[in-house]
């Protein structure tokens, strides 16, 4: 099929116009950023997979003759691409038998997703540390922990009764945990863009494929594997290396975390307290953020050798 050029000029500049207003508005910026990849998204959702791929070049063309290439390449890597690689594999089918049509699983789309922001965490860190070192993104972090305790985060004030040792402890854990909320984040964020755009076409009555029964996705079998080698380089090796392999790590846990949750989606079909039972899980994992997430975490890692989902009830809805 031949990409709708229409439709793949109208979203690249959409997307185009999404990141200038990002960066021209910073009280906007931390809205829009994460939405750039939605336009190239629905491109794809309402045509095909390629005119998700000319609207990013359509996107790439504007930003390079209006604010220059770092602008456009940044957008490129960061959202058109991945956007129209995830789209591109969510409109992957072939015929299962006479009137079946099997499409590429859930699964592995969380697994590249995570893999591609993992992988750009990993270049801005190695552009950050031009020497192998990390000096600069220490400095950074110790920069940015300081602006926090100066505007009163936390209830602490920048001479309040954190002691030096005590900074330096507090802006380890913050170098250490960077790179993996940082590519779970923008993982996250493609994603979101990936299910907002397919709901955008779906309401519309232009999404070219079936809605997914997104409850039901399992992670690949190799992808445990993936996580246990990333966490034990993150132990075995130090510096920018590790810091590479904590990328890793966040990004596929945070693969597994949505594992655990449509295990839960799952499971609580058809129950009549569903509905604030879901409510009080999103709500806890607000408050207690850590400690929910890593039992998601944990969850999602257990179906994935064994899986924890019974039949649906019937007539239940998809969710």
């Amino acid at each position: 099929m031949q990409p709708n050029i229409p439709i793949a000029i109208v979203c690249g500049l959409a997307a185009a116009l999404a990141l200038v207003a990002a960066a021209r508005v910073p009280s906007v910026g931390g809205a829009l950023i994460p939405l750039i990849a939605l336009p190239v998204a629905l491109a794809g959702f309402v045509s095909n997979a390629k005119t998700s791929l000319a609207a990013t070049g359509v996107a790439v063309l504007l930003l390079g003759v209006v604010t220059g290439l770092a602008p456009a390449a940044f957008f490129a890597l960061t959202a058109g691409l991945p956007a129209a690689l995830l789209v591109h594999l969510a409109l992957l089918h072939r015929e299962g038998g006479p009137g079946l049509t099997l499409w590429y699983p859930a699964g592995p789309i969380i697994v590249a997703a995570a893999l591609w922001a993992a992988s750009l965490m990993a270049a801005a860190l190695v552009l950050s540390s031009p020497n192998g070192g990390i000096e600069r993104i220490e400095t950074f972090v110790r920069s940015t922990l300081d602006q926090m305790l100066a505007s009163g985060f936390g209830g602490l004030a920048g001479d309040g009764p954190l002691g030096d040792d005590e900074k330096a402890q507090l802006a380890q854990s913050m170098l250490e945990l960077l790179p993996g909320t940082s590519a779970a984040f923008w993982m996250l964020s493609l994603l979101a863009c990936l299910w907002l755009a397919a709901h955008i076409a779906l309401a519309t009555g232009k999404l070219v494929r079936p809605w997914p029964d997104l409850a039901t996705f399992t992670i690949p079998a190799g992808t445990p594997l993936l996580l246990a080698v990333a966490l034990g380089a993150s132990y075995l090796l130090d510096g920018l290396a590790r810091l590479i392999a904590l990328g890793y790590a966040g990004a596929l846990l945070a693969g597994f975390v949505l594992a655990g949750l449509a295990v839960i989606h799952f499971n609580t079909r058809g129950l009549s307290w569903r509905g604030p039972a879901l409510g009080a899980l999103y709500a806890l994992i607000v408050i207690a953020n850590t400690k929910a997430v890593l039992v998601l975490a944990l969850l999602g890692l257990l179906d994935s050798f064994s899986p924890l989902r019974r039949s649906a009830e019937p007539g239940a809805p998809p969710g």
